[in-house]
């Protein structure tokens, strides 16, 4: 005999809303985050003096590799604070110790962290790509974000965090709006089948221009400094297309949710991260 239950099916949820949309493409969220924190970020970086600028990288560094470590970490609770300890430690050592002996010191991390595998049992089969995990979060989260820390002490540290954020920052939301504008050949899936080259173009000339405003005075002019501008867009580009590579492997779309419209840390850091030695390099030996 057949029973049925007495137990009610259980209501589906409603769909989400759709989100507004601007232009027909955009969504309005991203907009407004993007034009009202893009400039607000930036009288926050002329306000901030350099340990001020410190305190925020100690913030923001760990909670990067968090998200890291939990995206690619997510069995190894150990390795994962293991990554957030060495980020911190490492924009630690780049706000306190001049800059020689903080890019001598980042390779070491990269040693002491690869020496903890000498001291565990073997790896089961699903984590036998945690080391090079490790290895790579702390590059991305640590080595890179010290570099951040380093490009704000120099001479003229605030014009060049100005000039870091500003322009790779509007080099990605270039790149959004030329993609939802005007984008009709998208990237491979496997990168990120949302973004288009017209997208790509659109940031590298938006940073560009950006670069030729920012640019601190007496470091470069004419062709040098449209070079440069390219080479941030470039880069920038470069940085965020690499994460949305990682984030496609494991099958998700934003790192986080720090904030809306804009996804986790992460996300926001990207381009920041792989522009950060450029503008060192420039500034460092001009």
């Amino acid at each position: 005999m057949t029973h049925h239950s007495s137990v009610p099916p259980k209501p589906l949820a409603p769909p989400r809303p759709a989100e507004p949309l601007i232009f027909g493409r955009i969504p309005r969220t991203k907009a407004i985050t993007a034009t009202i924190g893009l400039p607000l970020f930036g009288l926050v970086l002329l306000w901030l003096p350099a340990w001020g600028f410190s305190l925020l990288a100690l913030v923001i560094a760990p909670l990067a590799a968090h998200e890291f470590g939990r995206l690619f970490l997510p069995f190894r609770v150990l390795d994962r604070w293991l990554l957030v300890g060495a980020a911190g430690l490492g924009v630690l050592a780049a706000s306190r110790l001049p800059a020689p002996q903080v890019l001598a010191l980042l390779p070491l991390g990269l040693v002491l962290i690869l020496a903890t595998e000498l001291f565990r049992a073997p790896l089961a089969f699903q984590h036998r790509h945690a080391p090079l995990t490790l290895l790579a979060g702390f590059a991305y989260t640590g080595i890179l974000a010290s570099i951040v820390v380093l490009v704000r002490q120099l001479p003229q540290g605030n014009e060049a965090v100005l000039w870091l954020f500003l322009a790779t920052w509007g080099g990605d939301f270039g790149a959004g709006s030329a993609g939802m504008l005007l984008g009709r050949h998208h990237l491979p899936a496997r990168i990120n089948a949302r973004k288009t080259w017209e997208g790509v173009l659109g940031g590298t000339l938006a940073a560009t221009l950006l670069t030729l405003w920012l640019l601190p005075e007496g470091t470069a002019s004419g062709l040098a400094a449209v070079l440069i501008g390219l080479a941030v867009g470039l880069l920038g580009q470069a940085g965020d297309l690499s994460e949305s590579l990682l984030k496609r492997t494991i099958g998700i779309t934003d790192s986080g949710s720090f904030m809306p419209g804009q996804g986790g840390v992460l996300d926001r850091v990207d381009s920041v991260l792989f522009v950060a030695p450029l503008v060192y390099v420039v500034l460092a030996g001009g």
